[in-house]
This record gives C-alpha cells, sequence and structure tokens, in this order.
C-alpha cells in the first residue's frame, strides 16, 4: 500500500512539473525570438530581449555559490567529526536547521540593511552576491553533511585500520566517496540561487541595463519576472517569457548533474 501511495505521489509531481513546463512554453513562446538572450529589454521589459538578466543571474549565482561553498564544506566536515553528544555538535545543528529555515524575504532585508545599507554597497551586484551566499550557506551546509553522513561507515573504519591520518583519509577516501551528493547539493543551491527573487529584490535592483562591475545596480531574470508581473501592466506575456527560459536553465542544470552523478556511478 505504501508503494503505491509513493508511486502516486510521484508521478503526481512529475505531471505538475511537466504541466507547468509545457503552459510555461506555450504562454512563453509567442515572445520568444532570435537574439532574445542576448539583447537588452525596453518599454519596462514589456518588449526587448533579457541579455542583463541573464548576465547578472550568472555573475549572483555563481560567485555566491562559490562563497557559500568556501564556508559550507569546512563547516560540514567539522560537523561531521564531532562527537554526536558533544554540545557543540547541537547547537551547530540547530544553527543551520535555523538558518535553512529563515525566510528568503528575511535575508533579503538583512542583505539590504547590513552590505547595502551599512556597509554602503547600495543596490549593486555584490550586496546580491553576499546576500544570496548567506542564504544558500545553511542549505549547502545541511547537504553537505547529509552527503558526508551517508558515506558507508566501513571505509571511515578501513583507513582507520591502515593508520592513514584523519584529514588525509577525508579529503582522499571519504569527500570522493560523497561527490554525488554533494554536487546534489550545489545543483539544490544553483537552482534556489537562479529562482530567488525575494532575497535579491531589495539587493540587487532593478534595471534594463548590462552591469559593468559588481558595484552596479542589475536585475537577475527571477526579479525581472517578479517585476514585469507585479509592477509593469501588460507586462505578463513578458513575464511568461523570461520564466519559461528561467524554467529552462533550471531544468538543464538538474539534467547535467543527474548525467554527472550517473557518470561518478559507473566510474565507482
Amino acid at each position: 500500500m505504501i508503494r503505491w501511495f509513493g508511486a502516486a505521489a510521484t508521478f503526481l509531481l512529475v505531471g505538475l512539473v511537466v504541466w507547468m513546463g509545457i503552459d510555461l512554453i506555450w504562454h512563453g513562446l509567442a515572445g520568444f525570438y532570435a537574439g532574445y538572450l542576448f539583447e537588452a529589454p525596453h518599454d519596462l521589459g514589456r518588449q526587448g530581449g533579457i541579455g542583463p538578466m541573464l548576465v547578472s543571474t550568472a555573475i549572483v549565482v555563481s560567485c555566491a555559490t562559490l562563497l557559500a561553498s568556501l564556508f559550507s564544506l569546512p563547516a560540514a566536515i567539522s560537523y561531521t567529526e564531532l562527537p554526536a553528544s558533544s554540545w557543540v555538535h547541537r547547537l551547530l545543528h540547530a544553527v543551520f536547521d535555523i538558518g535553512v529555515g529563515i525566510p528568503r524575504i528575511v535575508w533579503g532585508l538583512f542583505g539590504g540593511v547590513l552590505f547595502g545599507g551599512v556597509l554602503g554597497f547600495g543596490f549593486s551586484l555584490i550586496t546580491g552576491i553576499f546576500t544570496l551566499a548567506c542564504l544558500l550557506a545553511p542549505i549547502l551546509t545541511t547537504g553537505f553533511i547529509a552527503g558526508l553522513e551517508a558515506v558507508d561507515p566501513s571505509l571511515r573504519e578501513e583507513c582507520d585500520a591502515l593508520g592513514i591520518p584523519r584529514w588525509v583519509a577525508l579529503w582522499t577516501q571519504i569527500i570522493p566517496a560523497a561527490r554525488p551528493a554533494l554536487i546534489a547539493s550545489l545543483a539544490l543551491a544553483v537552482g534556489r540561487g537562479c529562482g530567488d527573487a525575494a532575497a535579491l529584490l531589495f539587493t540587487v535592483g532593478v534595471t534594463s541595463e548590462f552591469p559593468s562591475s559588481l558595484w552596479d545596480p542589475a536585475a537577475t531574470l527571477a526579479v525581472h519576472v517578479f517585476h514585469l508581473l507585479v509592477t509593469v501592466p501588460g507586462g505578463q506575456n513578458a513575464a511568461y517569457t523570461a520564466a519559461a527560459v528561467l524554467f529552462g536553465i533550471t531544468f538543464l542544470i538538474q539534467v547535467g548533474i543527474v548525467g554527472i552523478n550517473r557518470t561518478d556511478r559507473e566510474g565507482l
């Protein structure tokens, strides 16, 4: 019985995703044309392309994911090496859970006040990068922890029996064994970053120009879609086209990650 419920839930979820994709493509194709991915928008975004938004999204998401990873991977390694009964282990677990549960709009307000106001970065790519990195860090950390803890405990025992130092075993055995799960966590973070509008609306800004530096205001693709739907009269059709591109980007990222993980498993 449980298996049937699980299969039904899976088919329902897949069906909803397929339905959403078809709906976006059906309504969005009308606004797609040669050069749409490279030209700047005009007429408040109702006409033109999404070139600046794609550039801004690539810069913000890639830099934020890199910054978050530089914190999250060491944090996850340290967490998994701590005794489960220690108070530090329990404290870190609570902190990570709270960080994941904080609403994105709160992260946006926090980043806008701290990086945009207190530090004086204003509406800029750098403000969005730091804010999104703060949002993604707890998500990446919990994902990395799950991946490291899923590694077969016998691998650690074998390394200990051979007298391999703990940190050498981590970098040469444990982390490579957890690589599929680590890559999946990165894919989740990239998808979350590409689709996030709440945290970036108050930090990156809304503009139709190509950014010339990290200190310039910009607009990511998700923010552009939100702007068209909420503040631009008659912007629904343009929003559908931009949303269809955003859906396609995140879909291709997930397909690519599945292919990488399959290659890793076949090579083991």
